[in-house]
């Protein structure tokens, strides 16, 4: 982490939900590791998080010019979390949808001539899609959760059955499976 970064978390004191956030939202040439973004997805059960998250979101979205990736990564990491985060993400999302609206007309050309608007235009759009289609975003959804469950028990409980407990990781959009009641005891 940079350190210009590391000494404004030390002296906005932000917590370590907003810490996570702005390091996967950071003006860093590369994209928000996939395993931070599962960490922010699983602070989303928590609403304190929840709530710190999404300000901070809103916070970066609202950025311009030079720090154009910090709007990019931030509609990068709110899609994650609308597929793999607590559903209350979606209810934020779409209480902000204006803002995601104004991003559609996004411009800022880099010192190269690089129109780099163009990527938030178009990453805007697919989650303003995702979160106007109740179809679309339950398929996302369920298409990140058994992704999630295939990573996560495979290679931490190898012989626990999926979608047990009370971890996070855990789908909350899947139903818990009944067991029968022949095989109860």
């Amino acid at each position: 982490m940079a350190f210009r970064r590391q000494v404004k978390n030390f002296m906005k004191n932000y917590s370590d939900a907003e810490v996570k956030v702005r390091e996967a939202t950071s003006n860093d040439p590369w994209g928000p590791s996939s395993s931070l973004m599962l960490d922010i997805s699983d602070l989303t059960f928590n609403t304190i998080s929840l709530s710190e998250i999404m300000n901070m979101l809103w916070q970066r979205l609202s950025d311009h010019g030079k720090n154009w990736r910090h709007v990019y990564k931030s509609l990068t990491l709110m899609d994650y979390l609308i597929k793999n985060g607590s559903k209350k993400v979606i209810q934020h999302c779409r209480e902000g949808f204006c803002n995601l609206q104004t991003l559609k007309d996004f411009q800022h050309v880099d010192e190269a001539g690089k129109d780099q608007g163009y990527y938030i235009r178009e990453k805007s759009k697919q989650v303003i899609t995702l979160l106007m289609d109740e179809q679309l975003l339950y398929k996302e959804r369920e298409v990140a959760c058994r992704t999630r469950r295939r990573t996560a028990y495979s290679m931490t409980f190898p012989k626990r059955s999926p979608g047990t407990g009370n971890s996070p990781t855990a789908c909350a959009s899947a139903p818990t499976p009944e067991i029968p009641a022949s095989e109860k005891k």
